[in-house]
């Protein structure tokens, strides 16, 4: 996006003025240029915030600032690196000390510009314009994503920094030993290749990565989320515990969090745990239907059928496509041997996925229990017909043949099963099958 204005600036540096020719060699490009911002723009709408409600009045200037000089400090200087740089917290609000001088620093620079030799005002500003037009789009005057920063976004604008320190480094040439400037280099470079060499470290596994953004900022929410949102994966549940008990204490209404916990609850088969957790979830947002499906899960297995049927229907209520919440109520249903309401449901399903052989298995189990095998049979035809490989489909296919009283080809069908490497099959092999 930034591409044509960079194009454009390098024809001025060179040639000290730009004519019309160059800007209609250029215009294909700056039409590009515009069609990609706003795919840029319509990609992204859901990352866009608005940064005026969170640091009102001067203090969104001093984020832009902020940005300018953390790219330019970093250059020189490569510390407190990390995955992410979260937006700061205002405290009575007032950003953190950091941010109030990060103008000073920018004035004092461009204060020097008119200091230097007039000869190298030209390359000088070349590089500036170079790192500002690059870096123009991700400094938040667009506020876009959960980082004020990024140490990705600056690999194209540094180019314009090398530029100002290659015409500083040749300046200093005439007034300092090449040998000392050389040897001062050398030592730089090898401090730069150490930091980053620790800094690949970084990125071993999500618990090294978010361990060391806490490192940096103790209190950023989006690390103790994913941290322990990996550590839940990883089984280590007392971390999990750690992160996510730390992350409400910080802020309550974090998204997703008690929904996060409770997944940790869920792992060690705390369910009770996981019913307290989603239900303080749903107080804060009653209208999201996966809170409602999780926590008629957990009640399932404290067989609490008829809490968990009354979560599942709300959650269908909110989401009136939500298979995962109709399949639960399915199976709750069945658990209470309603399967006149279990049918209505799968016949949904089968409605709006008549080609999922697993539903037309599942189907035909119902018909089973309520004693109609035709109907039964004529599912599992169905799923074998839409899955040949499904192995299961065989297997209840033979049962509804049995109860049809077609043993013979009720023992082909748990025989084909068997071939596919169904070895729960060998039972009625042997006791209804051997002559």
């Amino acid at each position: 996006v930034t591409a044509p204005l960079i194009m454009l600036l390098t024809v001025y540096y060179i040639r000290k003025k730009v004519e019309v020719k160059d800007l209609l060699h250029l215009a294909p490009f700056f039409i590009l240029s515009l069609i990609f911002g706003i795919i840029a723009i319509k990609t992204q709408e859901h990352a866009i915030g608005n940064l005026n409600a969170m640091y009102p009045g001067i203090n969104r200037v001093l984020i832009v600032t902020y940005a300018i000089y953390f790219y330019i400090a970093r250059f020189f200087l490569p510390y407190n690196l990390s995955a992410l740089h979260g937006f700061p917290t205002l405290s009575n609000g007032l950003l953190p000390m950091e941010y109030y001088l990060a103008p000073a620093v920018i004035i004092i620079i461009g204060a020097l510009f008119f200091f230097i030799k007039k000869d190298l005002r030209h390359h000088l500003l070349f590089g500036i314009l170079f790192f500002i037009i690059s870096l123009i789009l991700v400094i938040q005057i667009m506020p876009v994503g959960q980082a004020v920063v990024a140490e990705r976004y600056s690999y194209i604008p540094y180019i314009g920094m090398g530029f100002i320190v290659g015409y500083g480094y040749e300046y200093l040439q005439k007034l300092i030993s090449k040998n000392i400037l050389l040897f001062v280099l050398v030592l730089y470079a090898v401090f730069l290749v150490a930091i980053s060499w620790q800094q690949t470290g970084t990125w071993e596994n999500s618990e090294i990565l978010w361990t060391k953004v806490l490192k940096v900022y103790p209190e950023n929410q989006i690390a103790y989320n994913n941290r322990g949102l990996y550590r839940t994966e990883k089984g280590m549940m007392k971390g999990a515990f750690d992160d996510f008990n730390k992350l409400i204490e910080i802020n309550p209404d974090y998204k997703d969090v008690y929904n996060n916990r409770a997944t940790a609850c869920f792992n060690i088969k705390d369910y009770n745990c996981v019913v307290k957790d989603l239900t303080e979830a749903i107080a804060r947002k009653p209208n999201v239907s996966k809170l409602y499906n999780n926590r008629g899960l957990a009640k399932s297995y404290l067989k609490d059928m008829a809490g968990a049927i009354a979560d599942y229907n709300k959650s269908i209520e909110l989401d009136s496509q939500y298979v995962d919440a109709f399949n639960n109520r399915i199976n709750a249903e069945e658990s209470l041997n309603d399967f006149n309401s279990a049918l209505k449901d799968v016949n949904f399903l089968i409605k709006n996925d008549a080609k999922n052989a697993k539903l037309f298995n599942s189907r035909g189990i119902l018909y089973g229990k309520t004693q109609d095998y035709s109907s039964a049979l004529a599912d599992f035809n169905q799923a074998i017909n839409l899955d040949s490989k499904m192995a299961e489909a065989y297997s209840n296919k033979g049962m509804a043949l049995l109860n049809l009283g077609k043993t013979a080809e009720a023992c082909n069908s748990w025989q084909t099963s068997l071939n596919m490497g169904n070895r729960n099959v060998n039972e009625l092999l042997n006791q209804y099958c051997k002559k």
